[in-house]
This record gives structure tokens, sequence and C-alpha cells, in this order.
């Protein structure tokens, strides 16, 4: 700084070319000073990066875009070797888009998700199995049911076809002896349960012909 305000205020003096090359011993001395630093330590690729940032163009920046190149592998490894989970290897691609681990990343993924698929399936048929096992006329079959339905999907409709089938005979049964029935109530029934539409017709026909009014 002293020299570059010598330079600044005296332009016309002799010794400023003196002072100019000074100027470049020092800032090289510096330059070979940091190196010196940075190499000694374990330093980071951030502090690599800054030493750039700061000496552009010096006469180390191939040997420190060596020593960044070489950090980024060194993490590239570790990482990679760290993987285990599904989230680690979805995190290392996006970390290391350009790495020669990829393609291998994306097949662990495929195949961690394959297996996941597998158990969920698995876990479905168990569990529909267990189901069946309850005995029909045992109410604990329609709470089954219904906790197979919030919870699985291979075998929903058959688990809601069985819960209807089970509810549909008391389900009739109140609807023929109630006798405040209406048509609404009817109708919802028939949507409800479109298997028994024949059924309501019949009872319906029959009820007719018993009391016309």
């Amino acid at each position: 700084e002293d020299l570059q305000t010598f330079i600044s205020k005296y332009p016309e003096d002799p010794r400023v070319e003196e002072a100019r090359s000074m100027i470049l011993r020092i800032r090289e001395a510096q330059v070979d000073r940091d190196f010196l630093r940075l190499t000694e330590g374990d330093a980071t690729i951030a502090a690599y990066k800054a030493f750039l940032d700061k000496y552009p163009g010096s006469k180390y920046e191939g040997t420190v875009m060596q020593k960044i190149q070489d950090l980024r592998e060194q993490q590239e490894e570790g990482r990679w070797l760290a993987c285990q989970t599904l989230d680690d290897y979805m995190t290392f691609i996006t970390d290391f888009p350009n790495s020669k681990y990829c393609p291998l990343a994306q097949d662990r993924i495929q195949r961690i998700k394959d297996e996941q698929v597998m158990r969920e399936r698995q876990a479905d048929e168990d569990e529909w199995q267990r189901v069946l096992m309850i005995p029909r006329e045992s109410p604990a079959r329609i709470e089954a049911l219904k906790t197979y339905i919030s919870k699985y999907t291979l075998h929903r409709v058959e688990a809601q076809n069985m819960i209807n089938e089970a509810q549909l005979e008391p389900a009739l049964e109140a609807l023929f002896t109630n006798p405040v029935s209406r048509a609404v109530d009817f109708i919802t029934f028939c949507t409800r349960f479109p298997s028994a539409k024949e059924r309501v017709k019949i009872w319906l026909k029959g009820d007719m012909k018993q009391r016309p009014s």
C-alpha cells in the first residue's frame, strides 16, 4: 500500500519502476506464503477456491485446480460408499449429477423401489389372508374388512363386496319391516346394494298387491 501510494503521488519519480518491481515481488511472496499455508493443512474446496479468487492467474492455479478436483473425487467416493437408503442414493445423484456412479445409483434406486413394492404386496396379501380366516358370522370380520380397506388396495373391491353382502340381509329386513319406509329409502337402498334391486322390486310388487292404498 505504501508503494502504491508513492506511485500515485509521484508518478514522475525515477524510482516508480523500482516501486512497481517491489510490489510485484511482494505479491509473489504473498502468493507463495498463502499457497504454502494452504497446502500444509487440510484445506477445503472452499479454501482453494478462495485462493483462486484472491490470486487469479497465479503460477499455482493449475495445481490448486487439481487439488479441488482431487477433493471433489474424494468427497464423491466417500459419499458413494456411505449410500445405503433410497434417500441416500437420490441425494447423491442430486449432489453429483455427473458422477460415474450415477447409473449404478439409478439401478440401486429402482431395485429398492421394487423391493418396497414387493414387501407392500406381501403385507397386503398376508393381511387379506388373515381377514379371510375370521368366520363369516363373526362381527369381527366386518371390522377387519373395514380396517383392510383403510390400509390396503389389492382386494379392496372384494372386501367392500363382502361387507355389503354381510350387511345386506339385516338391511333388507330393516327396510321391509319399517312401516314408514318411503320411496327415497328404497332408492337409496338400491344405490347402496345394487345386487338387491330385483329383490326390492319383487317385495314392493307383493306389498302393493297386499296394500293397494
